[in-house]
């Protein structure tokens, strides 16, 4: 250093990388990792600290572990990032609400998370994204009505994703926090009340249609016989109308032939 020309810093550490195979071990599974231009003086080197690391445990149903670091002191105001994300981990026994009434959680789940911290300056922001499927979940609750319907909602709820955000800046803090539980649950809700709905739609019509299917029976069963009757009547009455006009022709037919004589 010493201000002379294309000088390097008192330390450098330019390039150091280290692997691991754990086989005998309830955390067994496959490691490495790597170390990049970490130094004493980042502004003279003009290139930032990097340090990344992954792996997998399967033994632990743990996949797919992501860690990586930029360390930028090169300016005036430094940029320190570092992310984490796991592909794959179970996740056992989560309650989400428990009450003398309902009990409603889930005994096990597929989880995948990722998670990222940022600070610049004096202001920070750390986020987190969940995800959870493969849910097997744990409903109890006192009115056979209420488990029932819990079970229906959650049974169309494949998957549960939790977001959240820290800002923290100048000694204050913003938090929020979102999750799609929430507005499933409202559309599970409101596809088991279409079907309750529905269902009693039917049983209305099938009632209805029940009662009208008797009444219009019996109504056709008299409109029949009313009409067998007229019908009868009817058939009696031109009978006798057909035998006075045979009669009134025989006398007429018989006129005629004595004045022709």
């Amino acid at each position: 250093r010493f201000g002379t020309p294309r000088s390097y810093p008192m330390f450098w550490l330019q390039n150091a990388a280290i692997t691991s195979k754990i086989a005998d071990s309830d955390y067994a599974g496959n490691f490495e990792g790597r170390l990049m231009d970490f130094t004493t003086d980042p502004a003279m080197l003009g290139k930032p600290a990097v340090a990344e690391a992954k792996g997998e445990f399967s033994r632990q149903a743990i996949g797919a572990v992501v860690v990586r670091g930029v360390f930028d002191h090169t300016k005036d105001v430094s940029r320190d990032e570092v992310t984490a994300s796991v592909a794959s981990f179970p996740v056992e026994g989560k309650m989400l609400t428990r009450s003398d009434a309902v009990d409603f959680g889930f005994t096990k789940a597929r989880g995948q998370a990722a998670v990222r911290g940022l600070l610049v300056g004096e202001r920070m922001v750390l986020t987190a994204d969940s995800t959870f499927r493969e849910l097997s979940y744990l409903i109890r609750a006192n009115s056979k009505i209420v488990e029932e319907t819990l079970k229906g909602v959650v049974a169309g709820i494949q998957t549960v994703t939790a977001q959240a955000e820290l800002v923290i800046e100048n000694g204050k803090y913003d938090l929020a926090l979102r999750s799609n539980l929430a507005g499933e649950l409202e559309k599970g809700f409101k596809r088991q009340l279409d079907a309750k709905v529905a269902e009693a739609r039917k049983k209305v019509e099938d009632r209805i249609n029940l009662e009208i299917g008797a009444k219009k029976a019996e109504f056709t069963s008299r409109y029949e016989g009313i009409k067998s009757k007229v019908l009868s009547v009817a058939g009696e009455r031109k009978a006798q109308v057909e035998a006075v006009e045979n009669q009134a022709r025989e006398k007429i037919n018989a006129v005629n032939n004595r004045v022709a004589a």
